[in-house]
């Protein structure tokens, strides 16, 4: 089972970004968006992109293993 398990949306508009680098060429970009539309209305956007390239190398197919790249937006 998947839940996925925003933040409200805020009063006043924000805004923020996060990266993150590591071994075997693993990377993660996320960021969002929080902004009022009226007094009683908001909207809260999210989009984030991780990848790596594995850890190691598979010596009967030559393919690697543990790689694998996942992107969302909500």
């Amino acid at each position: 089972a998947i839940n996925h398990i925003t933040r409200r949306p805020g009063r006043e508009f924000e805004a923020d970004v996060a990266v993150m680098g590591a071994r075997f060429g693993e990377y993660e970009l996320k960021g969002g968006v929080s902004m009022p539309l009226s007094d009683a209305l908001a909207l809260r956007f999210t989009a984030g992109h991780w990848s790596t390239d594995g850890w190691a190398t598979n010596p009967n197919t030559g393919g690697k293993v543990g790689d694998g790249e996942v992107t969302s937006v909500s």
